[in-house]
């Protein structure tokens, strides 16, 4: 899979949380173009690899992936920018079945 040369977008991270929007917007915004914004309380080194998962808790599944750290927004940062603490990723490993089901997922979500 080869990285957005844009690199993702920031993303408020607790939208993840407060439902399927958060996910649908993500995907939109970010996973098609191979990056995501993970909320995270630590800062990894910029251009280190990390794992991350997605928990689709409707239809119990979750989904693994890896990328590389392009951009930090530690605690400081995101009290300047009114967000929440975390990394940019360029995904560089997501698994094929992975994507597809949460292809899938974002079709039926779109749906509704």
């Amino acid at each position: 899979m080869q990285g957005s040369l844009d690199g993702p977008k920031r993303w408020l991270g607790d939208q993840i949380e407060q439902g399927t929007t958060g996910v649908v917007g993500e995907y939109d915004d970010n996973i098609k173009r191979n990056g995501i914004f993970i909320p995270t309380g630590e800062d990894p080194p910029l251009h280190s690899v990390v794992t991350f998962t997605i928990n689709l808790l409707e239809v119990m599944t979750v989904l693994h992936g890896q990328g590389t750290v392009i951009q930090v927004i530690n605690k400081q940062q995101a009290q300047e920018y009114d967000t929440v603490p975390g990394v940019c990723l360029e995904i560089t490993n997501f698994a094929e079945e992975d994507k597809q089901l949460l292809e899938e997922y974002v079709s039926k979500k779109k749906l509704k």
